[in-house]
Order: C-alpha cells, then structure tokens, then sequence
C-alpha cells in the first residue's frame, strides 16, 4: 500500500538530489539505522553506481516493487564499489545498519524518479490477511491431523475458539516479525513445549529479516521469579555489576516486557517454570537462535542500534541509566569468547571433572548428539566411569542444568551406570499417536516426509487407543534397562531445573522413580501428565513460511499425573545474591552435605 506522504517526499528528492541529465553524481549521507530508498517511481531500467567513502559497511538491496521480495544482496564494504542495474520493476534500498553516519558517492546514468528516506524497521514483508486466512487454516488442519496433545490441555471448542479469534484479529496487513509474535501467541496456548516457532527449520532469507542484523543485548540475563538480572557484560559499560537488577528497557518496564515475552512462550501444560529458564540469556554461540533475543528484538524495543536500560547493582540504594550499543551475533560472541574464554560459549559440553576422592562432577550439555560431531556417548560414558572407578569416588555429581533434551539413547545409557538392580519398564506407559498416515491436503507443506506417514502405517504396528488416538506396538516403547558392569557404586546426586525437558525431563523423573540420584535443584520442565516429542513433523506455512514444529508421539504415563513438572528432592532457588558473588547454591548444598 503506497502512502501519499511518501509519494511527495519521493519526489522532492527526486528533485532535489538528482537532476534529470544523462548522467548524475552526487554523495548520498545516510543516518544511523537509515535507509536510502532509489527508484520506487522510476519507470524505466537506470544502472548506478556506488563507492563506499566510509568506514561502516552499508547493504545493497534490489527488491522487487510489489512484493517486496529480495532478489540481490550486496555487502558494500568501505572504500569499495559497484555498479547495479534496476529494472523497471525493481527498486534500489541503501541500508545502513549500523548507528554511524554513511556517505556513499553514487553516479546514476540516467535521472530517477522516487528516492526517500526513512528509519529501517526490517526487511520484512508486509503480509496480506487475504493470503494469511489460508496459512492459518492449514495450520489448525496440521494439528487437528497430527498433534497426539491438542486436546490435553484444551478441549475442541476451546481451540476452534482460539483459531476463530486470531484470524478475527489479524489486521488487513502485517509485517512479519509482528505475524511471528502473534502465531507464537496463538502457539503458546496449545500448551506443547515441543509445539512453537523454530528459527532453526525457518528459511534462511526469512530468518535473516526478522532477527540478524545489530539488534543484540551486550549483557547475559537471567530470569528469577520474573525478574530479570544482568550475569555477563561485554557492553561499554562497566558500572553494570554482575546481579544487577535490569528495572527497564528502552522505556519498558521489566514486569512488563517479561510479561509479554511468557505470553509468547512454549511450555508443557500449566507448568511454567520453565519460562523463567527458557527466556533467559544464556546461550551465545552465533548459530543458535535464544528466545530472549528474538523477542525482544521484535518487541519494540529495539531502537536506532541502541537499548535504553535503567538497573540497579545488587545493594545499590539507587538505579542507574545507561545506552548499551546493540551487537549481532557474531559480535557479541567474539566480545564473549574473548573476556570469558572460548569455553565459555561450549554450553553443550561433556566433561568430567573430579576434584578430589570424596567428588567428582559429570556436565552433560545436551543429549542432542547429532550436533557432535565425531563423539561417541557409550565410549565417553565407558572411559568415565572407569576413571571414577580407578580413583574410587565416593560422591558423583550429575549436572544437566542447561540441558534441553535431545535423543533418549544416551540418557537411558548413562543411567546404565548409576542403577545396581535391573531397571524395569513400567508396562502402564504407552506411546500414543493422532494419526497413522498424513492427510493429504497437509501434505506438501509438511517435512519431513516420514515413510509411514506418507504410505501408512501397517495394521501390526499399532491399534486403536481411544476416539482419538492410536497405540503404537512396536518394540523399543517399553525398554528394561540393565546395570554396566562398571556402574558407579557411589552417592549420586543430579542437579536440575526447568531448562530440563524432553529427554532430561524423562531422566529426571525417572531419578524420582527409581532412586538411582538425588535431585537436587528447582522444578523440571515437561509436566507429569505426559510430554510430547519423539519423531516431528515440521510445517511450513505456503504464504508467510512461518515454520512450526510438531510433535507426533504421546509419551503417556501410564496414570493422570498432577499437572507439574518433576519436583526436586531438595528445591533450591538461586537468589540476586548467587549472581552478585558467582555462586553456586547447588554445588554449596552438596560440599556442606557431603557427609551426612
């Protein structure tokens, strides 16, 4: 949709910046987050060409006029130069992204109609509510087809309410991010911490537009009971102490801003303490994707390359305000590496450390193996517990604080190690699924294209369940775990919290159940009337292409739990005071514990 506002200003610089001979030079100056918009109302193919006179880097988009979509990316770097061709149907975008002023020296053959500038929101799409009724309606077809939980914590009328609303309240257009934010809204209500928004199965370009570019806090945050405190800090600002209290950012307040980022959040059930965890920012590898920067980031908050914050340091009688420089991801994981270590960013690790005859301590990152490459879990595990065998120790810790889940393999492996007695399966827990072939209007839109789901699952491996839901037969549901013979003989206690959930969830719970480890810690993730997971489908929306995962097994327990996640054997809560003086209560429990 053209504003006329825009039409005028267009053509006033047309005027004014260019003239209408054959060929036209001049330096264009572009401000801080600003973009240089080249022939929006040109009719005709022009070519122009571009030197960079300054130290930033500015971006070269050739977008096309109606859609908006991006046909060219081009990095100019400082002091280079480039020569584009625009088509009738194309336009030229300028972007600087960074808070500097540019100047770029540009030679255009020809004069151009329609140039302007305007403060950079994004590259993102503005989507048609016409186009979005469609993605939306194959979206609630894809649950109502596959998802084995829909149902769980909401009854049908409860999500045909739901769906019906939302399409109600989506605007005739809508940009992108904004599309993100209230699909994981809608998304959140279903209750499904394995059912949400996954940057990681996104396309690239649309990745790109809603989250790269200089929008990322300087700072660690993370959340205790809906606060939010400041742990690392790479900004310029030193006077922010670790343990400080972050009371606003660029305007908004903290309560608020949390608020708003849990109505976004995936969860299991009505156990929400995962939230706390799940939002906060703890993960600074550039190649993963933290639900705390992609919300804020979209939120609003995100201003001219800069974050407004107002904190209080752990003590402070007073608050103080600050302008923090936003960073991209790259950026702020060098800035890491460099004060904190490379380790530091190795949040996914396994290590054993053993400090002494009375305790060593297991840091199991992730149970996501495929993403190690080159590592074998049973040869790690072996050699591991052969060192504490030799060096006979008497207490172990077993840390998968941080610890998302991943494959049930290397879990069930690990507790090999910590049982003495066969570990009997419990025949009540069943693997439940919605559907045993995909239907086929969902079909295209869906990856991947699991064999049995296409062809149809055959008549022996399952049976129905309920009116709902069908029971797989297969082996491999219900597994007896057997003890290693070099199982630990030892004391074992397993720290955790609500970052556990799918395979960690299950590890924890079966610690509860089967007392092979004190839990020691805060209240799992998951929830106790089942989780979802296993195998997935991923669905990708033909118009937006928001993509959303979905879980196709029910790992049902076997009885109607309460709906919580796993409670610890000792609950312990970090405070503003952990943070302020880099302690670690879990560990503190265990050293003044160790003898009783």
């Amino acid at each position: 949709m053209i504003n006329p506002i825009k039409i005028s200003l267009r053509i006033l610089f047309a005027l004014l910046l260019f003239t209408s001979c054959s060929s036209v030079n001049t330096v264009v100056s572009i401000s801080g987050n600003q973009q240089f918009i080249l022939g929006e109302l040109e009719e005709d193919i022009f070519k122009v060409s571009l030197k960079n006179l300054s130290k930033e880097s500015v971006d070269i988009l050739i977008v096309e006029k109606f859609t908006d979509n991006i046909l060219n990316r081009i990095k100019l770097k400082s002091g280079n130069n480039i020569e584009v061709t625009v088509l009738s149907d194309q336009k030229a975008i300028l972007k600087n992204n960074s808070s500097n002023l540019v100047r770029i020296e540009s030679r255009l053959n020809k004069g151009v109609e329609g140039m302007y500038y305007e403060p950079i929101k994004s590259d993102q799409k503005l989507l048609r509510k016409d186009s979005l009724i469609n993605d939306i309606e194959l979206y609630k077809l894809s649950l109502e087809s596959l998802h084995p939980g829909l149902y769980r914590y909401n009854n049908k009328k409860d999500i045909d309410s739901l769906f019906l609303q939302f399409r109600n309240n989506i605007p005739s257009e809508i940009y992108e991010g904004d599309f993100f934010l209230e699909l994981s809204r809608l998304t959140s209500k279903l209750k499904c911490g394995h059912t949400y928004l996954n940057p990681w199965n996104m396309q690239s370009d649309l990745r790109e537009r809603l989250f790269l570019g200089k929008k990322y806090l300087p700072l660690g945050i993370r959340i205790l009971d809906g606060k939010f405190f400041a742990v690392e800090n790479v900004s310029e600002n030193t006077g922010i102490k670790s343990g400080a209290e972050i009371l606003e950012i660029n305007g908004i307040k903290a309560d608020e801003l949390y608020s708003n980022m849990m109505s976004l959040s995936k969860r299991d059930g009505n156990n929400i303490n995962s939230i706390n965890h799940y939002l906060s920012l703890d993960n600074f590898q550039s190649s993963q994707w933290e639900a705390f920067d992609m919300f804020l980031s979209l939120l609003d908050t995100y201003r001219n390359g800069e974050y407004e914050i107002i904190y209080q340091n752990y003590l402070s009688e007073s608050s103080n305000k600050c302008i923090l420089k936003a960073l991209d991801k790259e950026e702020r994981e060098a800035k890491i590496a460099q004060k904190y270590g490379k380790d530091y960013l190795d949040n996914k690790r396994w290590d054993l450390e053993i400090l002494n005859e009375d305790l060593a301590i297991m840091k199991i990152g992730t149970f996501a193996i495929w993403e190690k490459k080159n590592f074998d879990y049973k040869i790690w595990l072996s050699d591991c517990f052969s060192r504490l065998e030799k060096s006979k120790v008497e207490n172990l810790i077993i840390d998968i604080r941080g610890n998302g889940g991943g494959l049930t393999d290397p879990a069930n492996h690990l507790i090999s190690y910590l049982i003495s007695e066969d570990l009997i399966c419990n025949k009540q827990k069943k693997v439940l699924i919605k559907t045993v072939k995909y239907n086929e209007e969902i079909l295209p839109y869906i990856t991947p294209k699991i064999d049995f789901l296409v062809n149809g699952l055959p008549d022996e491996y399952y049976k129905k369940y309920s009116r709902e839901l069908y029971e797989l037969l297969y082996d491999g549901n219900c597994i007896d775990t057997k003890p290693q013979l070099k199982a630990f003989k030892g004391k074992v206690f397993i720290f955790g919290n609500g970052t556990n959930v799918s395979a960690t969830y299950t590890l924890l719970d079966k610690a509860k159940e089967f007392n092979f480890g004190k839990y020691i810690g805060d209240v799992s993730g998951g929830n106790l009337q089942g989780i979802n997971g296993g195998e997935y489908a991923f669905f990708e929306m033909p118009y937006s292409k928001m993509e959303i995962d979905i879980p196709l097994k029910y790992f049902y327990p076997g009885v109607m739990n309460t709906d919580s996640g796993v409670i610890p054997d000792v609950e312990i809560k970090y405070t503003q005071k952990d943070l302020a003086n880099n302690d670690d209560p879990y560990l503190n429990y265990v050293l003044d514990n160790l003898k009783d």
